[in-house]
């Protein structure tokens, strides 16, 4: 797939394509995304101050 040009390329591209459409991403992360962010945030100290990269953008990775 990484190798050919032009319409072999495309041939060998198009059965991929369809995940990875902005549509089919949105529609497929944005509930999981918006739940575990809530749950972080929700986390969150409620000291008015908290290490964000510690508490936030650590556990947000992506899961294995």
């Amino acid at each position: 797939m990484l190798s050919p040009d032009g319409d072999q390329h495309t041939r060998h591209r198009e059965p991929f394509n369809a995940p990875f459409r902005p549509r089919a991403v949105r529609e497929g992360f944005t509930a999981r995304i918006e739940s575990e962010t809530g749950r972080l945030i929700s986390a969150l100290p409620p000291t008015g101050a908290a290490d964000l990269r510690r508490a936030f953008a650590g556990p947000s990775r992506s899961p294995s």
